[in-house]
C-alpha cells in the first residue's frame, strides 16, 4: 500500500497537512533540515523506467535575486530554459508510466513561498511536483548517501529498463545531482542504463556537466551563451 507521511499515525503532526505546508514545516524545523525521510512513497514497479528529480528548488532564480540587471537576464533566462525543458521531461515522464521520485530539501518551499517567480516555476509546481505527493514518491534531504540507499532499497535500479536524472547541480565535482548518479552506479546501475538530463544546470550558468560518460559541456541556446558573454568581468 502506498505510504504517506501525511496519513502516518507516527507522525500525528503531518496529519491532513497540503504538500506546500509540509515542505514549510520540513524547511523550518532545525531539527529536520537536512535530514532524510521519506515522505510519501507510491507502489513502484521495477519493469517501468525510473525518474529521479534532485533538489529541483536549487534551480529556482527570482527577478530580484541579482542586484546587476544584466546578471539578473542571464541567471533568468538560463532558469527558464532549463524549467521549460524540466516541464517537458516530467509531461512525457508521467505519459510514459514512469516511477517518479523527487528528493525535496529547503529550497523547494521557493516554489510556494517566493513572490515574483518566473511562471515556468509556478507551473512546474502546480502541474508536476504538487500532484505528486499523492501520485509519486517524494523524499526530503541533503543526505544524498541516505537517498541513494533509499533508491536501491525501494526502487529497484538495478532492474530498471531505464533511468533518467533530472534537477541540480550537475556539476562534476559537488553536484547533487552528480553525488545521486555516482551513488547509482556505485550501487551496480548499467551506465549504459542512466541518462542525465540536458537541462541540470551545473550552477547558475553554462559550464561543465556530469555524463556518466563522462564531463561534457552543457547544450544551451547561443542567446543564453550571449547573455553571459555580455557580462562584466570579475
Amino acid at each position: 500500500m502506498p505510504y504517506s507521511i501525511l496519513r502516518d499515525p507516527a507522525h500525528p503532526q503531518f496529519r491532513g497537512m497540503r504538500a506546500s505546508t509540509l515542505l514549510r514545516h520540513m524547511a523550518y524545523q532545525a531539527e529536520d533540515t537536512g535530514a532524510f525521510r521519506c515522505l510519501t512513497q507510491a507502489e513502484m514497479d521495477p519493469a517501468r523506467p525510473l525518474f529521479v528529480l534532485v533538489h529541483p528548488g536549487d534551480m529556482i532564480e527570482t527577478f530580484d535575486a541579482w542586484s546587476d540587471p544584466k546578471e539578473a537576464q542571464a541567471v533568468g533566462a538560463f532558469w527558464a530554459h532549463n524549467a521549460h525543458g524540466l516541464h517537458g521531461e516530467l509531461k512525457a515522464a508521467r505519459k510514459a508510466g514512469a516511477d517518479i521520485v523527487v528528493l525535496h530539501r529547503e529550497s523547494s518551499t521557493g516554489f510556494v513561498d517566493t513572490r515574483r517567480l518566473y511562471s515556468t516555476a509556478g507551473t512546474l509546481w502546480k502541474t508536476h511536483l504538487s500532484p505528486l505527493f499523492s501520485k509519486a514518491t517524494a523524499l526530503w534531504g541533503d543526505d544524498l548517501d541516505a537517498a541513494v540507499a533509499w533508491l536501491a532499497a525501494h526502487a529497484t535500479p538495478m532492474q530498471r529498463p531505464s533511468i533518467h536524472l533530472a534537477g541540480a547541480y550537475a556539476c562534476p565535482k559537488y553536484g547533487c545531482l552528480t553525488a545521486v548518479g555516482k551513488g547509482l552506479l556505485a550501487q551496480g546501475v548499467d551506465p549504459d542504463h542512466l541518462t542525465v538530463s540536458p537541462y541540470a544546470p551545473p550552477g547558475n550558468g553554462p559550464g561543465p556537466v556530469w555524463r556518466p560518460s563522462g564531463v561534457v559541456e552543457m547544450d544551451v541556446p547561443a542567446r543564453i551563451h550571449e547573455f553571459y558573454a555580455a557580462l562584466p568581468a570579475t
